[in-house]
């Protein structure tokens, strides 16, 4: 066969792999997408309802707290309701994340090692162009898979595509990526919570020594 031919027919090889692939990541997302706003709009509703009561009260709060105390517990509440959502936000990313890679995961190593044989067959093909690249194309399948998703999934995925380019070992993408987003949850987690135990603290240290 012909160059022409050649490139031809082995697209067409290619395309079910990579349509596989991304099948798989759009499906994930779609599936896990509802989760992102869940815990934000808690969050959001929780803190909006606690400032307004202190905003309401604002003129019984000097009195208990002290003036320059209802600044203060008044920015902590703030400060705590800016790092619950933030917190919040970026575990429930993390979550949806770890639950497409996880999902990616178990359905990417097949796929990979059935590419693996069609780069073999496409390498020892009669009228393989010299230079023919036959890799896998990871970032193309990526880009696929997240064409019809919305702005913020694709804007997730980015790290991921950049990271998958440079990774000679695209197979394990999908377990690093999982080991880092399991990671920021621990940490978003962890920050929530110490937050909140700040604000339980100055606010009751202010009760205490109202006026300080």
């Amino acid at each position: 066969m012909n160059e022409k031919e050649f490139i031809a027919w082995a697209d067409a090889k290619r395309k079910p792999l990579e349509m596989a692939i991304a099948k798989s990541l759009s499906i994930t997302v779609a599936k896990h997408s509802k989760r992102v706003t869940k815990f934000v709009g808690w969050w959001l509703t929780a803190i909006g309802a606690a400032a307004g009561v202190l905003a309401a009260n604002a003129s019984q709060a000097p009195v208990i707290l002290g003036a320059r105390g209802f600044k203060v517990d008044f920015s902590i509440l703030v400060l705590a309701g800016i790092m619950g959502l933030w917190s919040q936000y970026r575990g429930t990313q993390a979550q949806k994340a770890l639950a497409i890679t996880t999902s990616i995961a178990k359905n990417l190593p097949p796929i990979l090692d059935d590419y693996r044989k069609v780069e073999k067959e496409l390498a020892e093909a009669d009228g393989c162009p010299e230079g023919y690249d036959t890799s896998f194309d990871i970032m193309r399948a990526m880009k696929l898979g997240l064409s019809m998703q919305p702005w913020p999934a694709k804007m997730m995925a980015a790290y991921g595509q950049r990271k998958a380019t440079r990774s000679p070992h695209p197979e394990l993408l999908p377990y690093s990526e999982a080991a880092r987003l399991t990671f920021w949850q621990q940490f978003s987690a962890q920050g929530m919570v110490l937050m909140t135990l700040l604000f339980a603290i100055v606010s009751g240290y202010l009760v205490v020594f109202g006026g300080c």
